[in-house]
């Protein structure tokens, strides 16, 4: 993972970030070493992280390229929401912390079936609204979209 001062990349609970500097510096008497400084404007949090560390907390992120890919993988997809609820949380909840746009896109087609029904459950909606967010923030920047638009492309993608 390449990583510069300005450069994009997704953090999975807080969502794009940027990095604001990279520095060498030492803390009580350890050796020198490099820390990225790292801004999400969504939640407002500055980190800072062992450079040695990044490729376990963020990941870059996808290309238009690809995300014009993932929006027809979404039509194509024909999967179903699994029926016992506990089940479907755990793997909704996995599928989510893998980091991995289709697996957000398979959650939000899942739930949009059970949502149509009127049978989602709680932790089923915040596994909805969370896949939707991921998938929108990322979609609008890959895209150069605003969130709105990323948001509509989705829900077309969802719906065909």
């Amino acid at each position: 993972m390449k990583i510069s001062k300005g450069s994009y990349f997704l953090h999975l609970q807080h969502g794009i970030g940027r990095v604001q500097s990279v520095q060498e510096q030492s803390f009580y008497g350890c050796p020198s070493a490099r820390y990225v400084q790292m801004f999400f404007p969504r939640d407002k949090l500055t980190v800072t992280v062992l450079e040695d560390d990044l490729s376990g907390v963020v990941r870059d992120l996808i290309t238009a390229e690809q995300a014009k890919d993932l929006l027809g993988q979404v039509k194509a997809w024909k999967g179903k929401p699994e029926s016992k609820w506990k089940v479907r949380a755990n793997a909704n909840q996995a599928a989510l912390d893998s980091g991995d746009p289709f697996e957000y896109v398979k959650v939000a087609k899942a739930l949009t079936q059970l949502d149509n029904e009127g049978t989602l459950r709680l932790c089923d909606k915040q596994h909805f609204n969370q896949s939707l967010d991921l998938l929108t923030e990322e979609l609008a920047a890959a895209l150069n979209k605003s969130p709105r638009q990323a948001r509509k492309l989705i829900d077309q993608a969802i719906s065909a």
